[in-house]
């Protein structure tokens, strides 16, 4: 019975190891700057943190890469595209510009929505 328990014990803390392995995110940009000169800062440390990731800021240590982009898409009526990627997960949200270019307010919106979608999107970390 005893070697029972010590073969069981092994495997819970190999296990508890692993799961801090798996679970490292690395932000490398924090902001998302507009052709004005005005920015959009992020924090992603309460959404890493409620499903159990853990951000670092060495990137040869982080198993996932977490980034920003945002464009204007060009058209008839111009639209901000706002995109947050994180491994398999890429969300992207549109919002339209109501001016002739796209302003910081259009991407603030966009980002908003793609930062609830991204929230609501990733998976509790398991590994």
């Amino acid at each position: 019975m005893k070697k029972m328990t010590g073969c069981f014990l092994l495997f819970f803390l190999l296990s508890g190891v692993s799961a801090e392995a798996g679970c490292r995110v690395f932000v490398p940009e924090k902001e998302f700057l507009h052709d004005s000169g005005y920015s959009i800062r992020f924090d992603f440390s309460s959404v890493l943190n409620s499903k159990k990731y853990e951000e670092v800021y060495d990137p040869s240590l982080a198993d996932f890469v977490l980034s920003i982009s945002g464009s204007e898409i060009e058209g008839r009526l111009h639209r901000a595209e706002a995109r947050i990627k994180m491994g398999d997960l890429e969300v992207s949200k549109r919002r339209l510009c109501l001016t002739q270019f796209c302003g910081i307010s259009d991407y603030a919106k966009s980002f908003s929505k793609a930062y609830r979608e991204f929230s609501r999107s990733l998976p509790v970390c398991t590994l």
